[in-house]
């Protein structure tokens, strides 16, 4: 080993005393993404996915087309990617007794084909899972796997360090662009996952660092469906998962620290805007109203607990989601947990501001 990649590497065990994290495979690579962002995006308790796992047996019967065969075989288990999910960040679920059923076969002329004694009957396995939103331990913990991606602490692949990186994956962004035409682009999983191969990066994490930073906002999570299938959120083939990204080429002003925080009321004494050192945080009604009412110190449990502790949960979520697209990694929660009185108070270190 040379000098240089000594010192590289003692910088590396300097900058990260203790964190060194495995990265992800691929397919808990795109879940952990898409769950991250529908958790952060969604107003309800709970984010349900489901999936359709198609059980082809080396001994099923080929159709006429056995091109159709190939599209619907499916080389992931979304049990296993969810327990890798639970094991790695944390994540909490719950997932519904699989349903299993027959897949009947038909030839070109709709006639539906007897099977011989030696070959076995495809099924289609129905999975349902729902996410809680509430599900802090996975939101701390995929930013924190982040931040490691950002300080060249991710092990088990053979990645360029950080930097580089970067330098690959704007160029890569902007000849999109420039095939466009406008500021916005479309990735699919397959190219996600040929370009980390091709160019030894990690384009699911410096997506995440980008949407963090204010450099692209997620604009679509979309699932290619024929006309004739279910509406479920994956079905068959990783392949059909497309996200569209809107690129801002700059990056979200730099603080040092939080200065100030206004509450901005308008004259029906309702809270419109959370403004933090001259910038605004963006917060849905439904949460901006949770907060109004925590600063009013209202009583809140015509809310019903559950749903409160996720709003209050989200609402942190964002606030440090802020602080980290402003350069502080640093991030304070904005909401205490409940006092001996039940009630939620904003963070003394924010009450002077």
């Amino acid at each position: 080993m040379t000098k240089t990649q000594q010192t590289a590497q003692q910088e590396v065990r300097n900058l990260l005393p203790g964190k060194r994290i495995r990265a992800l495979d691929y397919e808990t690579n795109l879940f952990a993404f898409i769950i991250y962002n529908l958790i952060n995006r969604s107003e309800e308790d709970f984010i349900t996915l489901e999936f359709i796992k198609l059980n082809l047996t080396p001994h099923c019967r080929h159709l006429e087309d056995e091109k159709f065969w190939l599209d619907l075989c499916i080389n992931y288990d979304p049990i296993n990617i969810f327990s890798k999910l639970e094991q790695s960040l944390g994540l909490k679920y719950k997932i519904s007794t699989p349903v299993t059923t027959p897949i009947t076969q038909e030839n070109i002329y709709g006639e539906e084909i007897d099977l011989d004694d030696e070959d076995t009957a495809p099924t289609t396995t129905y999975i349902k899972i729902d996410i809680p939103t509430e599900n802090t331990k996975f939101i701390e913990s995929y930013d924190d796997y982040i931040d490691v991606y950002k300080k060249n602490g991710l092990v088990g692949k053979d990645l360029v360090n950080f930097e580089l990186q970067e330098a690959k994956i704007k160029n890569f962004f902007e000849q999109k662009l420039e095939e466009r035409g406008n500021e916005d682009f479309w990735l699919t999983f397959d190219e996600i996952k040929s370009f980390d191969k091709n160019n030894r990066v990690s384009m699911f994490e410096n997506l995440q660092n980008k949407l963090f930073t204010g450099c692209l906002t997620l604009e679509e999570i979309k699932y290619l469906k024929e006309d004739n299938e279910k509406q479920c959120f994956a079905l068959n083939s990783l392949s059909k998962f497309e996200f569209n990204f809107s690129y801002q080429n700059k990056r979200a002003k730099s603080f040092e620290k939080i200065d100030s925080i206004k509450f901005e009321f308008d004259n029906y004494e309702q809270l419109k805007n959370v403004i933090i050192n001259g910038e605004i945080l963006k917060l849905p009604a439904g949460k901006l109203k949770v907060l109004r009412d925590i600063l009013k110190t209202k009583n809140l449990d015509d809310i019903g607990s559950n749903s409160l502790s996720s709003q209050v949960s989200k609402i942190n979520s964002a606030f440090k989601e802020f602080q980290k697209q402003h350069g502080i990694f640093d991030a304070k929660h904005l909401i205490n947990p409940k006092n001996e009185d039940g009630m939620y108070t904003i963070n003394d270190d924010f009450c002077s501001l």
